[in-house]
């Protein structure tokens, strides 16, 4: 754009000035209405935005000079005359009878657009209510990230995504912020201070113009990131502090609120302008002001800032009440950068002899992957008696070092130990949960996965559900509660032979990765896989080890995972025997035990001795105090095979469809396959018969009839793999449309594979299909 200073004088060309066509065009939508209110900050861009849209217009418009005493006459007088009128800075001419006036002249023909820092709320009430105003407002001047790096590229620098974003979030989209800051050439950070270009543009344009209290206000309240009322009446001692902030607001700007909560924060940049401000001017009050601000965000229980603005104070004491707070946080969301950042700024000579920060030390130990158990112990030694002044923060405490003495337990494998070490049943807190994500939440939610997973050992599941959804309720938006009751209800349900419930768990896991997910749950993962005939040993399924490179332990016992491995690798074939002794729920968890037992019964089973290993199962059913699956739907084909034998078809079919039901739940494939040959018999058998079931069981026989087939004769050409699959659904009662359903395919599809089939069977129905493929042994 070309400023012209004096006539005749040579033009100056500001490269850095970018025409924005979105902000254009929303002037021009504005300027449909008689009036247009550009208010915004100093600094937002009003000037350049007027120019370069009287430039957009090619006649009409008439710029009037706001300092002008009759400017708002001569603004009227053009708006009769049917021109648009343009009035910049409109501020220094306040807002008398003469712009009401001009206000009543303007009209959609000829609009008044009138640019300025301070809204007129009163000179305006009326023309709003009329519906005659259109405003444009600092978050409609500010630049996009795409125009932010426009603006910078003009200099010469050129700006990656992340500088980008990192400029943009320091300067808020504040146009002379990315301005000023554009010039630093190869600087990461726009400057701020009093004498930096930045700092020194809002001293003049925007502190200057103030008075000395409120200054000073603006000052005191600058400490906090954001703020109440309640807290800007503690740090200022102003009870009128509320209207103060509205008057900030509608004088100097860049004062966010957010309507719901009433929070206030200040623009960055001009917040450590007047932190530098105070800081040089009165730095025997700041640390107060940061002693009082620490104590209003532990209050709310974000302790993250509270814990910086007590270092800044000075404040240890409170300092390491909130490293407890953000410890008990990360230990239900997992992640301790917060904490890490925290201990590393108190000082050294404080956390020796600081309890807390010995237990902080002993919780950061067992929250890695890998839980360092001689650390944490010897942390733990360290912590004696109360540990803080403040109620809340000692039983914080108390209940952090519970729940770490509990997880040492655990980790030694020492499951009658973890109540003992809990204590209680719940934590005693002095502050409710309901505030997702704070330290009486995290406590509470750890403290039931830690209770889930000892009912668990006990066999008691129902018991352990209910702590895991208490776990799930109070632990909403932490991670590792998220995770470790995924991973505990996982191992209760392995544990009970639930199939189904343990692939929900798998599901409920948010980790993306295998490196991320616990060796138990990659464990249960890998006998799902098995018991659903998708085990492939060539892969690292979580039954390789005992330990897997990076592996995570989670939060069950290392030595219970590695014993639940051996029984799973014994089922897969990949390990030898192991002989189940009587006291083998002594050696090792019932749940391990359990599924030990079940080996040898299934290899009875497999070895033809159908009828011990039915009495096995039996027995094995009866010890257990809730039904397991896995023992069920064996059981139930194991009667099923006696029934069949004794050519007892009423009691054969009703053991085969309790055995389907529970495949049609659970999807087992690895029980029916245990069977070899006599399966294939059994699901032909039942085949024949009308039920619900028959969508499964032609299923099935496309699974298992592939090992268990005689070899067909009397084909010239031989069925592709699809068309022998529709072939089993032809015995059965499904008609077309639900065969279509079951294999996912159209029905001219099913109709052409149907073709190809009696053609190479030589057949012209479905019922002579059936007879020929049986005879030759393809079904």
């Amino acid at each position: 754009m070309a400023l012209r200073a004096y006539k005749g004088q040579a033009v100056f060309v500001d490269d850095a000035v970018i025409v924005r066509k979105r902000v254009l065009g929303a002037l021009d939508r504005a300027a449909r209405r008689p009036i247009v209110l550009v208010a915004a900050p100093a600094g937002y861009g009003k000037s350049v935005l007027l120019r370069q849209w009287i430039e957009s217009r090619a006649t009409g418009v008439v710029q009037v000079d706001a300092d002008a005493p009759d400017a708002w006459s001569v603004a009227r007088r053009a708006l009769e005359r049917g021109r648009t009128v343009v009035v910049d800075d409109c501020h220094r001419n306040g807002w008398g009878d003469d712009f009401l006036a001009a206000c009543e002249a303007a009209s959609t023909q000829a609009p008044l657009v009138v640019a300025t820092r301070v809204d007129p709320l009163v000179a305006l009430h009326g023309q709003r209510l009329s519906g005659r105003v259109s405003e444009l407002r600092a978050d409609d001047l500010a630049f996009t990230v795409g125009e932010l790096v426009r603006v910078v590229a003009r200099t010469g620098r050129r700006l990656n995504p992340e500088e980008a974003h990192s400029l943009y979030v320091e300067t808020d989209g504040w146009p002379a912020g990315v301005r000023l800051g554009a010039g630093r050439v190869r600087r990461s950070t726009v400057d701020i201070g009093a004498f930096s270009p930045t700092g020194s543009y809002l001293v003049a344009q925007v502190l200057d113009s103030l008075d000395h209290d409120l200054r000073d206000f603006l000052r005191m309240t600058a400490v906090p990131e954001r703020f109440d009322v309640a807290l800007a009446v503690r740090l200022a001692g102003r009870a009128d502090a509320g209207a103060v902030l509205d008057e900030v607001a509608h004088r100097v700007g860049f004062v966010s609120r957010d309507d719901e909560s009433g929070i206030y924060h200040y623009h960055h940049l001009l917040r450590q302008v007047l932190l530098d401000e105070l800081t040089r001017e009165t730095p025997d009050v700041v640390r107060a002001l940061h002693r009082e601000t620490a104590r209003w965000y532990a209050e709310k229980s974000e302790h993250a800032p509270s814990g910086r603005h007590a270092v800044e104070a000075h404040d240890w004491d409170l300092a390491a009440d909130d490293a407890v707070a953000l410890a008990c946080v990360a230990v239900g969301d997992g992640s301790w950068a917060a904490v890490d950042s925290l201990v590393a700024a108190i000082p050294h000579a404080v956390g020796t002899d600081d309890s807390r920060l010995h237990l902080v030390a002993a919780a950061r130990a067992l929250g890695t992957v890998e839980a360092d158990t001689v650390v944490a112990d010897d942390e733990l030694n360290h912590v004696h008696g109360p540990v803080s002044a403040s109620i809340v923060a000692t039983r914080h405490a108390d209940a952090l070092a519970r729940l770490c003495r509990a997880r040492l337990a655990l980790t030694a494998d020492r499951i009658e130990d973890v109540g003992p070490a809990l204590g209680t049943p719940q934590p005693v807190l002095s502050e409710h949960d309901s505030l997702p994500r704070s330290p009486a939440a995290a406590l509470r939610a750890a403290w039931a996965v830690t209770n889930g997973l000892v009912a668990a050992f006990a066999g008691a599941p129902e018991d352990a559900a209910a702590h895991l959804a208490t776990a799930r309720r109070v632990g909403v938006g932490l991670p590792g509660i998220v995770t470790a009751s995924a991973e505990v209800e996982a191992w209760v349900s392995w544990g009970a032979g639930d199939l189904a419930g343990a692939a929900a768990a798998i599901a409920d896991q948010p980790s993306a990765g295998d490196d991320d997910l616990p060796d138990s749950v990659l464990l249960v993962r890998g006998w799902v896989a098995f018991e659903r005939d998708e085990y492939d040993p060539s892969s690292d399924a979580g039954l390789h080890g005992p330990h897997r490179a990076g592996a995570h332990a989670g939060v069950l016992p290392r030595r219970e995972v590695d014993a639940a491995r051996q029984a799973l690798l014994t089922r897969t074939g990949t390990a030898a025997p192991q002989v189940v002794s009587a006291n083998a729920e002594a050696q090792h968890s019932r749940l391990v035990a359990r599924h030990a037992r079940l080996s040898h019964e299934i290899a009875l089973l497999g070895s033809g001795d159908v009828r011990a290993a039915a009495a096995a199962l039996a027995d094995h059913l009866d010890a257990l105090p809730t039904p397991a699956p896995d023992i069920e739907v064996r059981l139930h084909l194991a009667h099923a095979v006696l029934a069949h034998r004794t050519e007892d078809a009423t009691a054969a079919s009703t053991a085969m469809r309790r055995a389907l039901a529970s495949t049609e739940q659970h999807g087992w494939r690895r029980a029916w396959r245990e069977l070899g040959a006599t399966a294939v018999e059994l699901l032909s058998a039942e085949r024949q018969r009308v039920g619900r079931h028959a969508d499964l069981v032609a299923r099935l026989l496309v699974d298992l009839r592939g090992e268990h087939r005689r070899d067909s004769v009397g084909l010239v050409v031989a069925l592709s793999v699809r068309e022998d699959e529709i072939l089993q659904y032809l015995p059965g009662t499904l008609d077309q449309a639900e065969i279509c359903a079951a294999l996912f395919i159209s029905r001219n599809t099913l109709k052409t594979h149907l073709r190809a089939i009696y053609r190479k069977l030589g057949v012209e129905s479905r019922r002579e299909a059936v007879l020929k493929a049986e005879a030759i042994g393809l079904l």
